[in-house]
C-alpha cells in the first residue's frame, strides 16, 4: 500500500507540475464552481455511504470542521484512491438513482477546505492539491466505519462561512433524501453542541414506506409513499 501512495502521489505531483506550466490556461480551481450549491458534497458523500453498503450515516458539524462517518461494510480500496483524487472518473456506475458519484462532484469540498481528509480500514489519506494523496498515521478509534474530514482551511472561504453555509445545507435537506437510497435507513447531524437533525425510514410494509425529519426530537416533516 505505501509503494501504491508514493507512485500515485508522485504521477499527481506530474500532473500539478504539468499544469503549472500551462497557468494561466488550466485552472484546477474552476471544480469550486461546478456545484454552486450549498454543501452539495454531502450529497456525494451519502451516495459513497450507499455504495458502501451503510445504513446509518453521521454528520457532526463543528466550527474548524466538518465529519461525515458511515458504518458501510466497503471499505476504500487502490481504485477508490484513485478515483476520488482523479479528475472526472469515477468506480461508480451510473444509474438514474444516483445522487452522485466520487469526480469532478466530489471536488466541491475543495470551496471549504483544501486537505480533506479520508479513513477507511486500514487505509487513512490526506488530499492536497485537490487530487494528491499522502498517507497519514491511522486512527483506530475509528473501528470498522469510514470517516471523512474536512477541515476549514480555504482561505478563500472564512471558517465562519463555511459553517454557516453547511448549516444552510443542512437544514435544507429534505425527508426524500432517503427515498431512493435503498441501504441508508438514518441520516443524523450534529451542529454545534446543540442542535441535531435527523431524517429516518420505516418501512410499514414492503410497498410502503414512511420518511420522517425531526429537528432536536421534534418531527417537521413526514411523508408515505407507495413504492
Amino acid at each position: 500500500m505505501i509503494e501504491f501512495f508514493e507512485q500515485l502521489s508522485q504521477q499527481r505531483k506530474e500532473l500539478i507540475d504539468a499544469l503549472d506550466k500551462n497557468q494561466g490556461d488550466i485552472n484546477l480551481d474552476i471544480f469550486e464552481d461546478f456545484y454552486p450549491d450549498k454543501a452539495h458534497f454531502v450529497y456525494e458523500l451519502l451516495q459513497n455511504a450507499e455504495d458502501a453498503g451503510a445504513t446509518d450515516a453521521t454528520i457532526t458539524l463543528k466550527k474548524p470542521l466538518c465529519i461525515f462517518r458511515h458504518n458501510g461494510t466497503r471499505k476504500f480500496d487502490e481504485n477508490d484512491v484513485r478515483s476520488i483524487t482523479g479528475i472526472h472518473n469515477s468506480t461508480k456506475s451510473q444509474s438514474p438513482d444516483t445522487i452522485g458519484k466520487f469526480g469532478v462532484g466530489f471536488k466541491s469540498v475543495f470551496v471549504y477546505t483544501i486537505s480533506p481528509i479520508v479513513r477507511s480500514g486500514d487505509i487513512s489519506f490526506k488530499i492536497s492539491q485537490l487530487i494528491v494523496p499522502e498517507l497519514i498515521e491511522h486512527d483506530p478509534e475509528i473501528g470498522d466505519d469510514t470517516v471523512f474530514e474536512f477541515p476549514f482551511n480555504n482561505r478563500q472561504k472564512h471558517p465562519e462561512e463555511a459553517y454557516s453555509e453547511i448549516v444552510d445545507g443542512l437544514d435544507d435537506l429534505a425527508e426524500t433524501t432517503l427515498l431512493f437510497l435503498n441501504n441508508l435507513e438514518t441520516i443524523i447531524w450534529k451542529v454545534g453542541e446543540t442542535s441535531t437533525g435527523k431524517i429516518l425510514k420505516h418501512y410499514h410494509s414492503d410497498h410502503h414506506v414512511e420518511v420522517v425529519k425531526q429537528i432536536d426530537g421534534e418531527t417537521t416533516d413526514s411523508s408515505h409513499f407507495l413504492k
